[in-house]
């Protein structure tokens, strides 16, 4: 077989067929390249986000860059947390619940760590296109605080049952019924509670037990049964040779009733019952007398104290309680006579150290009837009144209010713009000054001291006082070491006060300086029917000075300065 010629190729050609072979080459390269770029430019676009398809909690989120499927997840995350969870209890009851609130957390950024980037491989991306990709957050809950939200949120639910109560309306027993409760399992409510936030569920059963009363209704109306026959019937009370009534409305309120063994059985409260009785019946306590002092022989000595006798509360709570029980044949009960002891005993008094007088004044003062009884009165108050160590003496708490009540007559006392007008308890201001200078000479504390308002020339300026029922007092306060004891006494020209008890100083002197600032009187007419006219007196300030003086050296001193209006002098026309 013979072979055709070959016939060469022109060189033109030849090049042309190798310039078309190496540009097809080029081209597919390019292609590659392209391609190849394309890709690596889609993963690193998908690298930087989620798939295509996917969802967070149930929220969709494909396609979406890492940080804004993160900030959507966390917005529904909130929304779901702080939707309310109701919560559904026996007998209707229901409250609501935030989980928030309640301590449960959800978890996005981790649900968005568990979706992965696709990588290079064609599968991985194929599927990043096509497969969906589910994330839940992870459920997180603060046990300490979920059990508190509950014990708070379930607080209106009866946690235990009612027992049935007996109540006294006018002095009757009025039973109101008892009611079931409800003891709730926290462990299981938190867990139904749990699961309902996992589901998204809106509602939940609470876990309770039912608790039921230890008495029956049945068993109180017994109880109010029993004790209305006592109330009815009435009782009496006996104290060796007392006897008196008790009556319904206080024997009533005395009694209250307990839970014991399946019934209620009748306290009485013996402190109230016996308050209210010795209020009602005095005669049924002596009082005690407290130690005294009287003064002989120009010393102090002790006045013995002497026990009263009463009754004690537990026993007429006993006595009282048995017969609500058993109503006795007779009616009565009796409880035993007790001691009652004095609040300031003999050996409590020895203690004291009242025993020599510290200090002594008289204020003199012109008759008059009113001025006997006003000032004789407060000085009766005065009498005999101890001041134990740091207490604070008040004139108008001891002397009381100015009424004929308390032992007082209409007087004399300054009124507007220094006139003297008529009114109760006139005079008493005489006792006031006397009180407050032996004070000072005792060296007592002032405490409030308010001098008259016009200077009346019979005081010595500067160290006298009054007083004016509800605007101001006269105080002063024991500061010595030892109890004092004040002492009263009146003639019908004067009254003279005295302090007892162990001197703190060898003396105490008042130094009065000069008058000055003199403000002159004026002269008015007064042509009213009731006109009393009087004389004037001018205006000054004054110091006075108290020097508190031991073995012959001042110690202490200390100044007071007072200052007096002018008094006009009245005339009637």
């Amino acid at each position: 077989m013979e072979t055709p010629p070959t016939h060469p190729v022109p060189p033109e050609e030849a090049a042309t067929r190798s310039r078309g072979r190496w540009l097809l080459g080029a081209a597919i390269l390019g292609a590659g390249a392209l391609v190849a770029g394309g890709y690596a430019a889609f993963v690193a676009y998908a690298d930087k986000r989620l798939p295509r398809i996917a969802s967070i909690d149930g929220v969709p989120v494909g396609g979406l860059t890492r940080e804004e499927a993160l900030a959507r997840a966390r917005e529904a995350v909130n929304a779901r947390l702080d939707r309310p969870l109701r919560i559904h209890g026996p007998d209707g009851w229901s409250t609501v619940l935030t989980p928030a609130k309640a301590g449960f957390a959800l978890d996005p950024e981790a649900a968005i760590r568990d979706i992965h980037s696709p990588g290079w491989y064609p599968t991985s991306v194929w599927g990043w296109l096509t497969v969906p990709a589910i994330a839940s957050s992870p459920l997180t809950v603060n046990t300490a605080q979920l059990t508190a939200q509950i014990e708070a949120s379930t607080a209106g639910l009866p946690s235990s049952p009612r027992e049935p109560v007996i109540q006294v309306r006018r002095a009757q027993l009025v039973r109101e019924p008892g009611a079931v409760g409800w003891i709730v399992d926290t462990a299981g409510t938190a867990l139904a509670i749990r699961t309902a936030v996992e589901l998204q569920q809106g509602d939940v059963e609470v876990q309770a037990v039912k608790a039921t009363p230890s008495v029956s209704d049945e068993a109180a109306d017994r109880a109010v049964a029993s004790a209305t026959v006592l109330l009815d019937r009435g009782l009496m009370l006996q104290r060796d040779d007392v006897s008196i009534p008790i009556p319904r409305r206080v024997l009533a309120r005395s009694l209250a009733f307990t839970v014991s063994n399946g019934s209620l059985q009748p306290r009485v409260d013996g402190v109230r019952l016996r308050t209210r009785l010795l209020a009602r019946f005095p005669e049924l306590q002596d009082p005690p007398r407290d130690a005294g002092f009287r003064i002989r022989d120009g010393r102090p000595v002790i006045i013995r104290a002497r026990d009263g006798r009463t009754i004690a509360a537990e026993d007429v709570a006993n006595a009282v309680a048995t017969a609500a029980v058993a109503y006795p044949q007779s009616g009565a009960v009796s409880v035993p006579g007790v001691p009652l002891a004095p609040v300031l005993t003999d050996e409590r008094a020895s203690q004291l150290g009242i025993t020599e007088r510290i200090s002594s004044f008289t204020q003199d003062f012109p008759y008059a009837a009113y001025r006997v009884q006003n000032i004789g009165q407060a000085a009766r108050y005065v009498d005999g009144t101890v001041l134990m160590p740091g207490d604070v003496f008040s004139m108008n708490d001891t002397i009381k209010e100015r009424t004929p009540e308390n032992g007082y007559t209409e007087g004399f006392v300054i009124g507007p713009g220094g006139v003297f007008r008529e009114d109760l308890g006139g005079g008493v201001s005489t006792a006031t000054t006397a009180v407050w200078t032996a004070a000072y000479f005792a060296g007592m504390e002032a405490v409030q001291v308010q001098a008259h308002s016009i200077y009346i020339p019979r005081y010595a300026p500067g160290l006298e006082a009054t007083v004016a029922w509800g605007v101001f007092d006269m105080k002063f306060k024991n500061s010595s070491p030892n109890a004092v004891l004040i002492t009263a006494r009146t003639t019908n020209t004067s009254v003279t006060v005295e302090f007892w008890g162990t001197r703190q100083f060898d003396k105490v002197k008042a130094v009065f300086g000069p008058k000055r600032d003199v403000v002159p009187y004026a002269t008015v007419a007064d042509p009213s029917a009731s006109c009393l006219g009087q004389e004037g007196s001018s205006g000054f300030t004054i110091d006075v000075e108290r020097r508190f003086i031991s073995d012959r050296e001042v110690v202490r001193s200390e100044t007071t300065t007072t200052t007096y209006r002018p008094a006009p002098r009245v005339i009637c026309a």
